[in-house]
């Protein structure tokens, strides 16, 4: 026979149950948030990378540029007939202030072009270190996804889990409930039947009197 502390037992599971599901559906949501909020982090980051590469790119032409104005400034002292050598472009001033002239000239291309070589190095180590920091954290962020979506799939597995345990509780609570009303009720009918013996007993024993 089915008794009340039964149905309470399957109540209270079905209940504990609930609670459970209803805590996996809210993970289940945040996870999805979450998940989502890395993809477009990781977006965020390969672009970034991207253009970090693209002005590494022009960093590289910028310094082949630099070459090739040396190159023609050598050309031109050569068709000048300086040959390669600064102390012949300088000797072959036609006064000391051209020779001055001259040697300002010099002195100042090659402070430029050291300087923008220098300022073009120290950039592009700059970047390369960003890139390298930036592939990191990009590494870090798909570790983080990869892990999340794990445990998404883990989560739904137990989510499908839950439901089907809690329509079988909910189904066993119905049967249960069920059992119970028709005991229930042929302990009704026993105690009418009894009753009604008693009272014909009652009666009969009144009549002997």
């Amino acid at each position: 026979p089915v008794t009340i502390p039964q149905l309470k037992a399957t109540r209270d599971k079905e209940a504990a149950t609930l609670k459970r599901y209803l805590t996996l559906q809210r993970q289940i949501r945040s996870r999805e948030a979450l998940v989502e909020n890395l993809h477009q982090e990781i977006e965020f980051v390969d672009q970034r990378i991207v253009r970090t590469l693209e002005v590494l790119e022009a960093l590289e032409g910028d310094a082949g540029r630099l070459q090739k104005e040396y190159s023609a400034m050598m050309r031109v002292a050569l068709r000048q007939k300086l040959n390669q050598s600064a102390l012949l472009f300088l000797f072959s001033a036609q006064s000391m202030n051209d020779a001055f002239r001259r040697w300002q000239f010099l002195r100042q291309f090659e402070r430029y072009r050291a300087r923008q070589a220098r300022l073009i190095l120290e950039t592009q180590r700059t970047l390369s270190e960003k890139t390298t920091s930036l592939a990191e954290r990009r590494k870090e962020k798909q570790q983080m996804l990869s892990a999340l979506e794990i445990e998404q799939i883990q989560s739904q597995g137990e989510l499908i889990k839950k439901d089907g345990l809690l329509k079988s509780l909910k189904s066993d609570e119905r049967k249960l409930a069920g059992e119970l009303g028709r005991q229930q009720e042929a302990q009704n009918k026993l105690n009418n039947a009894i009753e009604s013996i008693i009272q014909q007993e009652i009666a009969t024993y009144r009549d002997w009197e």
